[in-house]
């Protein structure tokens, strides 16, 4: 009896420990499975529009929508920094844990970053977004350096894939066609389900 209940222990010693990746795994796999049916949003639109607020219906992502309508003093409240990358966000309210807001002013950004309105627009592009990834193995730093070299009277975008430094590693002859017609020519197109 006490041999078996040795064996029973060590093997229950064996198993791993629950770490932080597996809450995160199990938080990511709520998250996916948790989807409003139709009938479930057009309660909540009906429910939004009796109490007096302003609802618009999006056919592609909401962020286009969203950033057409900012005026220059409105605030968007986002947890997606890519809202910083259209022309007429100027401040964005970021929500993080424990009920704190960071707030970032596009002035602020940029200055701080040392880029134009048009550079920070060009490094939202280029780097992983919700429209493409980022060239291989050159990630938000190594974008951000290039992207602050260049002159800002040509087309950055087409400036940066000319720079020998991503013309080497762009082996798939990524253009950024999507990312450009969203954040710049400010067009989403719809795709068939």
């Amino acid at each position: 009896m006490h041999e078996r209940l040795g064996r029973a222990r060590t093997a229950h010693q064996q198993q791993p420990q629950p770490r932080k990746r597996h809450f995160t795994d199990v938080r990511t796999s709520l998250a996916a499975t948790f989807y409003w049916t139709s009938l479930n949003r057009q309660a909540f639109l009906t429910y939004m529009m009796q109490a007096v607020w302003t609802v618009r219906i999006c056919d592609t992502e909401a962020d286009l929508a969203i950033a057409t309508d900012c005026g220059p003093d409105d605030i968007v409240i986002s947890a997606d920094s890519d809202m910083l990358a259209y022309g007429f966000v100027c401040t964005l309210w970021r929500p993080i844990p424990k009920y704190l807001v960071l707030v970032y002013k596009l002035a602020d950004v940029c200055q701080q970053l040392g880029l134009s309105r048009d550079h920070l627009t060009a490094l939202a592009v280029v780097s992983s977004n919700d429209y493409n990834k980022n060239i291989y193995s050159l990630g938000p730093a190594t974008n951000y350096s290039i992207i602050k070299s260049l002159n800002a009277q040509e087309s950055i975008v087409t400036a940066y894939l000319g720079h020998i430094t991503v013309s080497t590693k762009n082996t798939t002859g990524e253009t950024f066609d999507v990312a450009l017609r969203v954040f710049v020519d400010k067009k989403q197109t719809l795709v068939d389900p």
